[in-house]
């Protein structure tokens, strides 16, 4: 789940498309999942099958239209 606010007043963007590429402990990078915006947030289906570090890459272009690329990283122990 991922969620945007507005800069400034903190209001819930909720309209927008968003994506995530996820790349797995072993390097290999899966194709691009669309997370659907429910409720204020960005939800998508993904399994972490696998313990080590995963790295998320998040695309959005919410609805001032602009492109916007995140970064985070997990271990899954």
């Amino acid at each position: 789940m991922v969620g945007f606010e507005e800069e400034g007043n903190g209001t819930m963007v909720t309209k927008g498309r968003a994506a995530v590429k996820v790349t797995g402990p072993d390097g290999q990078t899966g194709n691009a999942i669309t997370l659907t915006s429910k409720d204020g947030i960005f939800r998508g289906d993904i399994a972490l099958k696998q313990p080590g570090k995963y790295t998320f890459v998040v695309g959005a272009k919410l609805t001032d239209d602009k492109t916007r690329q995140f970064s985070f990283v997990y271990e899954l122990k």
